[in-house]
């Protein structure tokens, strides 16, 4: 088998590989959309869509002292 022959079939492999993982992608992100409580589709994934949720929105004043994670989220709000 020469060299340029097995280049193409491991080629040939990544990209059918490739097709089923975007395949389970596709599934995953309906599931999350689901669970969401949105209609089946894909997930956007910009940049503002990985900042983590302002804990003060969420959690009452007591757990954020009792942590001291609130320094954590005011640096990610500045950038």
């Amino acid at each position: 088998m020469t060299d340029v022959h097995q280049a193409q079939q491991r080629l040939d492999g990544t990209k059918a590989a490739l097709l089923g993982l975007e395949l389970q992608i596709c599934k995953e992100e309906n599931n999350i959309s689901l669970l969401l409580g949105r209609n089946p589709g894909s997930i956007s994934r910009g940049p503002a869509d990985l900042l983590l949720p302002d804990p003060h929105e969420i959690l009452p004043a007591s757990r954020l002292s009792c942590w001291n994670i609130g320094p954590i989220f005011r640096q990610q709000r500045r950038r």
